[in-house]
């Protein structure tokens, strides 16, 4: 079965890094990039299709973004649900005295 992502970020080198790593877990270009200019927060961004042949029958439950397809724990953006906490550690300074 062909799995299909598209990767996007603003216009930076982690657009770049973002679209290298996939290309490094086995991934392929699929399609130009795109680059648009994003008016609500008034940055360019950039897109990329990618596609990756895996083992299984596709059904419109699974995640793409799920652990089995993932070299990394990271989540991807489908792997958030609408109000759903986020807990993390409390900002620090650190500073000399």
């Amino acid at each position: 079965m062909k799995i299909y992502r598209f990767l996007t970020d603003d216009d930076s080198s982690r657009f770049c890094h973002k679209v290298t790593e996939a290309l490094s877990q086995g991934w392929e270009l699929y399609g130009d990039p795109t680059y648009a200019h994003d008016a609500t927060v008034g940055v360019m961004r950039c897109g990329q299709a990618v596609v990756k042949d895996v083992e299984g029958t596709y059904s419109p439950e699974m995640k793409l973004g799920s652990a089995i397809m993932k070299t990394n724990p990271g989540l991807f953006f489908e792997d958030y649900r609408v109000g759903q906490v986020i807990d993390h550690a409390v900002p620090r300074t650190v500073g000399h005295r």
